[in-house]
């Protein structure tokens, strides 16, 4: 009885400590679903925010503060020892995810660029957390 008390507490400290990662997962979904004709509008302005708009921007910007999320998360649970590869694969197949959903939306497509954008995103983030883990 105690084990099963210890591994639902356990539980519940994980699900707490990756709820930012899942809410912003479900930001980028639901990102994901809005028809590129209403952006291509902002994008095709010329102003500061059609820059901010830029696939690269929103790619990269989005999987980096997921990546981050996920990293937070592992860092509560987990401590210093950040497990890179599984938060990078992870935030890869939820950026593969993305595409392929967006393949099957009558007004998205699948661009093989994004998944390329997510992992710069990434990346960074990855690197920045591994760089401050070291001091």
């Amino acid at each position: 009885m105690k084990e099963n008390a210890k591994l639902t507490i356990q539980k519940s400290r994980l699900n707490k400590y990756f709820l930012p990662a899942h809410s912003f997962a479900f930001l980028i979904f639901i990102a994901a679903s809005i028809p590129t004709g209403a952006i291509n509008k902002i994008r095709e302005s010329k102003s500061l925010f059609a820059l901010l708009l830029s696939d690269f921007s929103l790619h990269s910007g989005f999987f980096g503060v997921f990546t981050a999320l996920l990293c937070y998360g592992f860092y509560k649970v987990r401590g210093r020892s950040l497990p890179f590869l599984k938060i990078g694969l992870i935030s890869f197949a939820f950026g593969l995810f993305i595409e392929f959903y967006q393949a099957i939306l009558p007004h998205r497509s699948f661009a093989l660029n994004d998944l390329g954008f997510d992992l710069v995103g990434i990346f960074i983030i990855l690197i920045i957390s591994k760089i401050t883990i070291w001091i």
